[in-house]
């Protein structure tokens, strides 16, 4: 699939490379929603096509999964939404780097900060939850 769609973009578009992006031009985007002044960027484009959506740019965000903006292969290339939107699981995700750029401390920091609510709500209510459990495994 990603080879028909490459192969379409090569035969019937021109691609620029800008500020570590890839633009397409040509008369099948021009007027397309995602058009800009340098042209159509390829990595929203495949995203597009990929998932069979019409990206919101106000709200969502097309992400290169191994942070190269220049692999805009379809396993590479994941929708999220804005930053302002980000879970902390997935801000915690992506405080991982590679091997060698790894972050522990904040890693581990993002995972204890995560997991605090809910173990200050089961020490809060653990008397119930104890409770709870012992009137279900009594049989009656």
């Amino acid at each position: 699939m990603y080879q028909k769609l490459r192969e379409d973009c090569k035969s019937n578009y021109t691609r620029k490379l800008i500020k570590g992006y890839w633009f397409i031009t040509g008369k099948k985007v021009k007027g397309h929603h995602l058009t800009t002044p340098n042209g159509v960027p390829e990595h929203q484009l495949l995203a597009e096509q990929k998932y069979n959506k019409k990206l919101d740019l106000r709200n969502e965000v097309v992400h290169h999964l191994d942070g190269n903006p220049k692999n805009n292969s379809l396993e590479n290339l994941v929708i999220l939404t804005k930053q302002e939107c980000y879970t902390l699981p997935i801000m915690i995700s992506l405080l991982k780097g590679d091997i060698y750029k790894t972050e522990h401390g904040c890693v581990y920091l993002g995972l204890t900060l995560t997991a605090l609510p809910l173990i200050i709500v089961y020490f809060i209510l653990s008397k119930y939850i104890v409770a709870g459990v012992a009137m279900g495994s009594v049989k009656g």
